[in-house]
This record gives structure tokens, C-alpha cells and sequence, in this order.
């Protein structure tokens, strides 16, 4: 009888620890999350097949976002600003615009290259229009609520993230400065940030804070260094091309360069709501990508 009651204990045991092994293998099981990124477009559309530099163009971007989607549907797609021409360009913004809006992103940051052809054009062709904008510290005098969201959240594979963006006040006035009626304003980036995340539920709860700026590497360097929360800082404004993520505070820093030559590439691995690892890789929108002959038309429909 002993013999027998003894037997059945080691049973239970085993099957307890058996259990207890694969729960505890369910939770740490690894969750690969993919982040294509641009920024710095500075009106650039088309791929000119220089052979000094045959890098960029909208027509290969397409391409290339349709068949990394195809093979990674856990990916999102950024942009953090700038994507209009320094100087002002209405044709071209214009034509920039609706080629974004075509494509797959998942949130743009609105830099100040965007008000390069003044509010006018900004009211007319950007707020109206279906780009995926946000900015949680650009604020327009009159506005009964915010003019564009100050957060996005959402949910891929099970991990919550949450998107903010934010550009320099004083970029901003660069160009606001000449229109003497102008009511586009940025407050301080830091304080912006700290607002949402302390009164937005969704952004205190998120796994992976990512913050898309255009406020340029040393300020995204000190901003890391002043604000826990932030996970990633997909950047712009200073142009600058990492072939690797730079690191802060435990926040990663990535930048791809300018005029679309490239597109930025971040892989983070996530266990248990955690970032234990990361890849970064700039990949270049050269000539061997194929055309998409629709954006081509479009582009050339100018």
C-alpha cells in the first residue's frame, strides 16, 4: 500500500514540475517585433540612377514596403518628420504628400519642414489629408482640441506600444517667423512628453514606448537621458545615417540618413512586455529594386 501511495507521489510530482517547466517556457517565449523607419525626405521623389548616387525614390520605396509586409506582418512603419522640401515647393510637397499617403505607415511625425509653404498650404494639403500625423507638442492658436493626435496606440502580437513625436520649438519658428499672423507653436518637448505620459492610461501602460523626433541627435541623446519611459527614439532633423543603434539611458537611439536613400530597420526581441535584444541595418533603396509603375506614373503626372 505505501509502495503504492509512493508511486502516485512521484507522479503528482513529476507532473507538477512538468507543468510548472512549460508554463514557465509559455512565458518567457521570445516575440520578434520589426520597425521600418524614414526621415529626412526633404521633398526628394523619384530615383535618379545617378551613378555617384543611385539611391531613394518613392517608386522603390513602395516596392520594398510591400514585399517586407508580405514576409513580416509583425512590422511598423515610421516616419519622423521632415518630409517636405526645406525651401518650399508646392508642386513637389504636394506631390510628396499623396505619395506617403499611399504607402503603409503606421504613424508620421510632423517636422518643421512641414510648414515650409507657410500655414496656408499646411492647412489645405497636411491637416485635412490621410497621413497617419501626430504630434504631442505642436500646438495652433484657435484650435478647439489638440490639431492632431499628441499619442497612438496600439496593439502587434500581444505587445502594447504607444507613439508619440515631438519637434523643436525653435525649428518650428524658422518658419512660422515670416508669416506675421502665424498661430503654429511647439512647447518644450520634455514637458510635452510628460504630460501624455502621465495622464494617458494607454501610454503609462504600453510594453514599448517609441518616440519619433525631430529635434535631432543631441537633444534626442539628452531628452533619453531625462525621461525613463522612453524604450526607442526613431530620429531626424540632423540627418545623421547609424549603421547601429545608439544607447542612452536604456533607450535606443536610430537614424537612417536623408532624402529616402535609405530605409531603417529596427528588430527588437520582447520577453514577458521587456526588450532583451535588438538589430539595426540601414538598407538602401538602390536601382535593383523594382519600379512601382503606379507611384512612377504618379510622380510623373507633375
Amino acid at each position: 500500500m505505501k509502495e503504492t501511495q509512493m508511486r502516485i507521489l512521484k507522479i503528482s510530482l513529476l507532473m507538477m514540475a512538468l507543468l510548472f517547466s512549460t508554463s514557465s517556457i509559455a512565458q518567457e517565449t521570445a516575440t520578434v517585433l520589426h520597425i521600418l523607419y524614414t526621415q529626412n525626405n526633404n521633398g526628394e521623389l523619384v530615383n535618379c540612377h545617378c551613378p555617384s548616387n543611385p539611391l531613394g525614390g518613392f517608386e522603390k520605396r513602395s516596392t520594398f514596403f510591400a514585399q517586407w509586409l508580405g514576409e513580416y506582418p509583425n512590422t511598423l512603419i515610421f516616419d519622423s518628420g521632415d518630409f517636405l522640401t526645406f525651401d518650399g515647393g508646392e508642386d513637389v510637397d504636394a506631390k510628396v504628400i499623396e505619395l506617403m499617403e499611399g504607402l503603409h505607415y503606421t504613424a508620421v511625425n510632423i517636422g518643421d519642414q512641414e510648414f515650409s509653404n507657410g500655414i496656408r498650404f499646411f492647412n489645405t494639403y497636411l491637416k485635412p489629408g490621410k497621413l497617419p500625423l501626430l504630434s504631442s507638442n505642436l500646438m495652433i492658436d484657435g484650435e478647439e482640441k489638440p490639431a492632431f493626435k499628441r499619442y497612438q496606440s496600439l496593439s502587434v502580437a500581444g505587445i502594447r506600444i504607444v507613439i508619440t513625436g515631438v519637434l523643436g520649438p525653435e525649428n518650428v519658428q524658422y518658419f512660422t517667423k515670416s508669416m506675421a499672423d502665424s498661430k503654429v507653436w511647439s512647447i518644450d518637448p520634455e514637458k510635452a512628453l510628460r504630460i501624455v505620459h502621465d495622464h494617458e492610461t494607454a501610454v503609462k501602460k504600453a510594453d514599448v514606448h517609441i518616440l519619433l523626433s525631430n529635434l535631432g541627435f543631441d537633444k534626442d541623446l539628452e531628452l533619453a537621458g531625462k525621461l525613463s519611459f522612453l524604450d526607442i527614439i526613431i530620429g531626424g532633423h540632423s540627418q545623421h545615417k547609424f549603421k547601429h543603434a545608439a544607447e542612452q539611458s536604456g533607450t535606443l537611439i536610430v537614424q537612417c540618413g536623408k532624402n529616402g536613400q535609405y530605409v531603417g530597420h529596427l528588430e527588437i526581441t520582447m520577453v514577458n512586455g521587456q526588450i532583451t535584444g535588438h538589430k539595426h541595418e540601414l538598407i538602401p533603396m538602390g536601382v535593383d529594386i523594382p519600379d512601382d509603375q503606379n507611384i512612377l506614373k504618379i510622380i510623373q503626372e507633375m
